[in-house]
């Protein structure tokens, strides 16, 4: 059995290695040793290992529709600890899935266009270049979805695309043969 102060290092300690994660669906998280750990710390890991995964709304909503007020209650804690762009995105992805509440989706657009704007700084570009097309698929998805920003998600998309090297997205389209269907 685990003291108070174990449980607290544990998720403590994961918490840290998720604040590091710059990719949308990471497996690169190194779980603590589950054995012997208390129910309550089990559940928060699977919350956080179901956030670094693709976060498809059927498969939210059967893993936690039977502790959905302890998983939204736990999510509206982990969004204003973490300074991780990404990692708010996500908890906010959850909470709109099992709420439904628009303002859960336009906290999840808001903070994927945090990325973003940190993916092309030049301190960041290395670190979350690869990302940018996973991340521009769920806020065109989750924008059409509620009809939030939208002028302003395609002057953004636009200024994007047309600054030659900045995502993948735009190399691909640059170097698109005309015949090619985009």
């Amino acid at each position: 059995m685990t003291n108070d102060n174990e449980r607290t290092s544990i998720l403590k300690d994961y918490y840290l290695e998720i604040e590091k994660i710059a990719e949308l669906h990471s497996q690169n998280i190194t779980l603590p040793p589950v054995e012997n750990l208390p129910e309550d710390i089990l559940f928060y890991l699977r919350i956080e290992m179901v956030a670094q995964t693709k976060l498809v709304e059927k498969r939210i909503i059967e893993i936690f529709e039977q502790r959905r007020n302890e998983v939204i209650d736990y999510l509206q804690v982990r969004v204003e600890e973490t300074s991780n762009n990404i990692q708010r995105a996500k908890y906010n992805h959850i909470l709109f899935i099992l709420t439904k509440d628009n303002t859960y989706c336009q906290k999840v657009i808001n903070f994927y266009k945090k990325a973003l704007e940190l993916a092309f700084s030049e301190t960041q570009k290395e670190f979350y270049q690869l990302f940018v097309d996973d991340i521009f698929k769920v806020i065109i998805e989750l924008s059409y979805k509620i009809k939030f920003k939208m002028s302003e998600l395609k002057t953004q998309i636009k200024s994007f695309l047309t600054d030659n090297g900045k995502c993948r997205v735009a190399n691909a389209l640059h170097h698109t043969p005309t015949h090619a269907k985009v």
